[in-house]
């Protein structure tokens, strides 16, 4: 028997892999379109699709009426969103007002130096892809009665 689970591991690891390989080859031709024009915005568009699908068809099967969000949790998620918006903002102010700007970089700056190369393009469009598949298919921990 449990060859039969070996063979369902070893198939879904060769799946699993090709479907990165599908994400990175797929990452790889976005970034290397035009800004700006059609063709690119289909291809960042469509990922959109499939987050969208999952996205309602877990709020389908969401907690009946009475079910509330823990108050705690949410305000320890705020807190660190407050946290990492402050640090970056300022990290921007203070990079923005000092200089020569090579030694105080702002953040625009680090994205336009990122994103200038084709590789980096396709390593922060395979960022977004990510982020966009972890709201998709996160485990909903928010409901407690």
């Amino acid at each position: 028997m449990s060859g039969g689970l070996t063979g369902l591991r070893s198939r879904s690891s060769v799946r699993l892999a090709l479907l990165l390989a599908g994400v990175v080859v797929y990452a790889w031709i976005a970034a290397a379109l035009r800004p700006f024009t059609l063709p690119e915005y289909v291809l960042v568009a469509l990922p959109m699709i499939p987050v969208v699908a999952l996205t309602a068809r877990r709020a389908r099967s969401e907690p009946p009426e009475g079910a509330t969000i823990a108050g705690s949790d949410w305000h320890r998620a705020a807190l660190l969103w407050l946290a990492v918006l402050l640090v970056l903002v300022t990290w921007e102010l203070l990079a923005l007002f000092s200089s020569p700007r090579e030694d105080h970089p702002t953040l625009s700056y680090l994205a336009d130096r990122v994103m200038s190369t084709h590789a980096g393009r396709t390593v922060v469009f395979l960022a977004w892809l990510a982020l966009g598949a972890a709201l998709a298919v996160r485990p909903s921990r928010r409901v407690r009665k």
